[in-house]
């Protein structure tokens, strides 16, 4: 971030900054340097558990970036079907605000409506009495809450909605490490192994269960790390999810991932693996053509080596 700061200059009339952190205090002291007018936090979610413990520690510290606006009289912009930000709208409604939602009152109103062949969602947006049907070229649900915060901000800003649907219609994250999806031999492979908590897993698990295809689906997970004494609790449930959203075939891997196995128990097609290469080897021996694979896990887990596996 203080490198992005550097490059500004007055020819620049709006800077977009990204923050975060994993320890608390982190957030003021970004505040500090960056001196924010509008912020905007996406979401509350089960991430770095290991050092805020829980989801009120994760919003505690999430938080310092609106306490930041609030006490300066700063302006920010609320997802309200996220419980805890909700909360904190409503603590302090004399923060000049704005809003967005898919299932309350807002100031901008999203509805899902479907997904297209590479998993891009598509949702109808309505703002002032007019309604207009954006597609946002990123995977999966989770993206619905990131686009609609993009085509808010847009929006507070008189930015013309046509002007929004191009941009997201051509949008392409910053790292070519992010989510992939990529078509193999007639058989669609979604890379989200960049990074993976609780509640991304979860989403991408939802998008995957959403998706109409003549093949069959097959999940590929890995550990979820930094979850501290939560892991073996939050990969049971991770488990009992794919049981619940009826996946036929489960693939893990991984220390933790062994609860995710043994809590999946009834899938039909269900393996734990100590050795990333036989996963490879095994859905070699599987895959036909329409089929999906759903590939996800932390960082530290290299899950896209199974990937390089299954091509060679």
């Amino acid at each position: 971030m203080p490198l992005t700061l550097l490059r500004l200059n007055n020819k620049h009339n709006f800077a977009v900054l990204e923050v975060g952190s994993n320890h608390f205090g982190e957030l003021d002291y970004l505040m500090e340097i960056c001196k924010p007018d509008y912020g905007l936090v996406t979401n509350i979610g089960k991430e770095h558990l290991e050092f805020f413990k829980n989801l009120n520690g994760v919003a505690k510290a999430e938080f310092e970036l609106y306490d930041y606006l609030r006490k300066n009289k700063k302006f920010c912009f609320f997802n309200l079907d996220d419980s805890f930000i909700n909360k904190y709208h409503h603590k302090f409604k004399s923060v000049e605000s704005f809003t967005y939602s898919f299932t309350k009152k807002s100031d901008v109103i999203g509805k899902f409506i479907s997904f297209d062949s590479k998993f891009s969602p598509i949702i109808n947006v309505s703002y002032k009495n007019k309604t207009s049907k954006v597609k946002i070229n990123t995977f999966g649900l989770h993206s619905i809450y990131n686009g609609l915060a993009a085509i808010s901000v847009g929006l507070y800003f008189d930015i013309n909605i046509s002007e929004i649907k191009k941009v997201l219609l051509n949008f392409e994250p910053s790292s070519s490490k992010r989510m992939q999806v990529e078509n193999y031999k007639g058989i669609t492979i979604v890379n989200d192994a960049y990074n993976s908590n609780p509640d991304s897993v979860l989403m991408g698990l939802k998008s995957i269960a959403e998706y109409k295809t003549k093949g069959n689906k097959y999940i590929v997970l890995g550990d979820m790390l930094e979850l501290g004494k939560s892991s073996k609790s939050e990969h049971s449930a991770i488990g009992k999810s794919v049981k619940k959203m009826n996946f036929k075939n489960l693939y893990t891997y991984g220390n933790e991932s062994y609860n995710t196995f043994i809590s999946a128990k009834g899938v039909m097609n269900n393996h734990y693996f100590t050795d990333k290469t036989l996963i490879a080897e095994m859905l070699k021996r599987e895959l036909s053509k329409n089929d999906i694979v759903y590939l996800k896990g932390s960082r530290g887990m290299k899950m896209e080596e199974i990937l390089e596996n299954l091509k060679n």
